[in-house]
C-alpha cells in the first residue's frame, strides 16, 4: 500500500510523494504502473484522521526536480540524472523486495542497475532487468538518502 500526495500522472504512470504513515512525514517519491494498482482510495473527508494530521502538521506535498513520467526509459534516466540512487521494484516476480542502486545502462528493453545493498556495500557488477518486470520506481526516501551517505562517508576514509 501506498500512501500519499499525487503530483502527476498520465494514462500509464503516477508519481507520488509519500507520507509515511508511522512518522507523520514525506519521505521521497514513488512512480507506479497504473495497471498495477488494484484499489484506490481518496480520503478528502476533513474528519479523516490523516487529513487532520496533515493540517496540524502542516505536511504539504514538494516539488519534484523534472521527472519525467512518459515511460520507464525517461523515468529511469530523469530519476538517475536528478538523485544519486534509484530503488525498483518488480513486484510481478519479487514481492515486497526493493533494489537500489546507480542505473549504469539504458537499453530499449532492458536497463542496468549496480546495486547497492542494506549495508551500503555496492555488488561487484551491474543486474540487468527488463522493463516489463518493473512496477515501481522509489527515489529520495530517508533510507535510499543514508545509504548513499554512509557509502560516500566511506570514501573519505
Amino acid at each position: 500500500k501506498e500512501f500519499g500526495f499525487v503530483l502527476a500522472c498520465n494514462d500509464d504512470f503516477t508519481l507520488i510523494q509519500i507520507l509515511d504513515r508511522s512518522w507523520y512525514k514525506l519521505d521521497g517519491y514513488c512512480i507506479f504502473r497504473n495497471d498495477s494498482v488494484k484499489k484506490f482510495l481518496v480520503y478528502d473527508k476533513e474528519e479523516y484522521f490523516l487529513n487532520e494530521v496533515v493540517k496540524i502538521k502542516k505536511i504539504e506535498p514538494t516539488p519534484v526536480p523534472y521527472v519525467s513520467i512518459d515511460c520507464w526509459h525517461t523515468i529511469l534516466q530523469t530519476v538517475n540524472d536528478n538523485f544519486n540512487l534509484v530503488g525498483i521494484e518488480s513486484e510481478l516476480i519479487y514481492k515486497n523486495k526493493l533494489y537500489i542502486g546507480i542505473i549504469k545502462k539504458i537499453g530499449k528493453k532492458k536497463f542496468s542497475l549496480i546495486d547497492i545493498d542494506r549495508v551500503a556495500e555496492w555488488g561487484d557488477s551491474p543486474t540487468t532487468y527488463e522493463f516489463k518486470q518493473l512496477t515501481k520506481v522509489r527515489f529520495d526516501s530517508a533510507y535510499i538518502k543514508t545509504l548513499w551517505e554512509v557509502s560516500e562517508s566511506r570514501k573519505v576514509k
